[in-house]
């Protein structure tokens, strides 16, 4: 949908709540490892507005329909957006705010 857009702000403009379908919540994973005795956080690069190329949690929107659970909506997104197919999770805080999306 974003793709032909030039800019955020042209996105942004043209964006129609309304037209899309009602989001029941949004889910970002933090992964954690420890590699060279260091501490990393998966990330994965945006390929849409809003925020295009800024680096990003591996998560996204649920949509009506689509996972039954949150445990479902996580292995779908990480698989999705970063190829990983297990992984160990919990969830240790849930936050939520209309300024967390400008849309």
């Amino acid at each position: 949908m974003s793709e032909h857009y030039k800019t955020e702000a042209e996105f942004l403009k043209a964006f129609q709540a309304n037209t899309h379908d009602t989001i029941l919540y949004s889910i970002d994973p933090v992964i954690f490892t420890i590699k060279e005795q260091s501490l990393h956080v998966l990330m994965v690069k945006r390929k849409s507005y809003p925020f295009k190329d800024a680096w990003a949690l591996p998560g996204g929107r649920i949509d009506k329909g689509e996972s039954k659970t949150i445990e479902d909506a996580v292995r779908l997104k990480l698989l999705a957006k970063t190829g990983l197919d297990h992984a160990y999770f919990e969830q240790v805080m849930t936050d939520g705010g209309k300024e967390m999306d400008p849309r």
